[in-house]
Parts: C-alpha cells; structure tokens; sequence
C-alpha cells in the first residue's frame, strides 16, 4: 500500500508532464470530476486506486480470524484516505473517493466489533438460571471467560495511526462497557468473579500496539 501510493503521489507531482506525453494523440480521453476537466493522469491514478482496493479485498481473506480481516482492511484504508489529503491528489480525484473510503473504514469498525466483541457481549443476554445447575456457568462467568479470550487474541493485533488506534479503542470502550453496566445494574446481588469494570476499561485501552 505505502509503495502504490508513494507512486500515486508521484503522478500526481508530475501531471503537467505525464499530460503532455499521455495526451499525445488521445486528447479525447477527458474526465470531469467535481465540474474540472481532467487529462490521463487521473484516469490512471483512479485505476490504481480501484485495482490497490481489490488486491487488499483479496489479501485481506488470508487473515484469520474475521475481524483481523476488518482490522487489516481498516489500517489499510486509513492510510490511503490520509494520502488522499494531500491537496494534490485531492484535486485530482474529488470529493468521492475520500467519501467512499471514509464510509468504507466506519463500515469496518462494525464489522470488527460484529466480528469480535459481539459474541462476548451476547454472553450477557443469556438469562440466570435459578436452578442449581453447577455445570452451566452465569452469564457473567461466561461474558468474563469470553472477554480473556477475545483480549488474549486481540493482544498481538497493531493499529499503527494513534488517531485511528484511540477511535477504535473507543469504539469498543463504548460498546462493551455500557453492556457490562447495565447487566451489573440488573442484577446487583450477583456474585462478582473475575475482571471489573475498570479492569474491563483498562485492558480495552492496551489492544491494538501489536
């Protein structure tokens, strides 16, 4: 990804040329973008953009499990998008491009949390049993066996932008503690094991360093 876009960003640097030698003879290949006419260089940087997307949609499927898949396209993305800024490749591609990446890395965020923090946090749907079953753990027991499991995982998994890697912190922040809470609030008689909240949070804010 850090390659293609380094040689994105020297198309973009070196337009003026790439029209004078491209658009020999192919002066009908003209684009419009956001109401601006554009030469061959857009077109091939557009192209680019379109195959580097597959070929990550493509590399993301040798990652396992599901949600490092999401992570992996995210991180990806994230840094395409933060490419896109520079202002001249932004001129180059318009606004939709920097839109569909934007959406694509909020639409990752919840696939992960689909893909990862969900099934911990189902553990908490599950009704108490009031009979003496010993051998079908509480819901909490289950919610706190799954929680160290999915942490454990996740442990080795890097976000490596510090921006995108506290958003996504707090993305899980808040969809993992309000649960927790609200079933302790639910049930404050229950017998507490295991983690509590703020050792819930504070193991939440140590994912993603790799």
């Amino acid at each position: 990804t850090t390659y293609l876009m380094r040689y994105i960003t020297l198309l973009a640097h070196n337009t003026s040329s790439l029209n004078t030698i491209l658009g020999h003879d192919h002066s009908a290949h003209l684009l419009a973008a956001d109401g601006i006419n554009l030469l061959l260089p857009s077109h091939l940087i557009s192209g680019l953009i379109f195959d580097l997307g597959s070929m990550l949609q493509k590399q993301s499927k040798l990652y396992k499990p599901e949600g490092l898949q999401y992570l992996f396209l995210m991180n990806n993305e994230h840094f395409i998008l933060q490419q896109f800024e520079r202002e001249d490749i932004k001129l180059m591609i318009g606004t939709e491009w920097i839109q569909k990446y934007c959406h694509n890395i909020n639409r990752y965020k919840v696939k992960y949390i689909e893909a990862t923090w969900a099934t911990v946090v189902s553990c908490l749907d599950k009704k108490i049993s009031i009979s003496l079953n010993f051998l079908q753990p509480s819901p909490l027991k289950e919610f706190i066996s799954s929680f160290e499991t999915e942490y454990r995982l996740q442990m080795h998994w890097k976000v490596p932008d510090p921006k995108l890697r506290i958003e996504l912190r707090q993305t899980v922040c808040d969809y993992v503690l309000p649960a927790y809470c609200e079933f302790m609030e639910k049930h404050p008689n229950l017998e507490k094991s295991g983690d509590n909240l703020e050792d819930i949070r504070n193991k939440l804010n140590e994912l993603f360093e790799g």
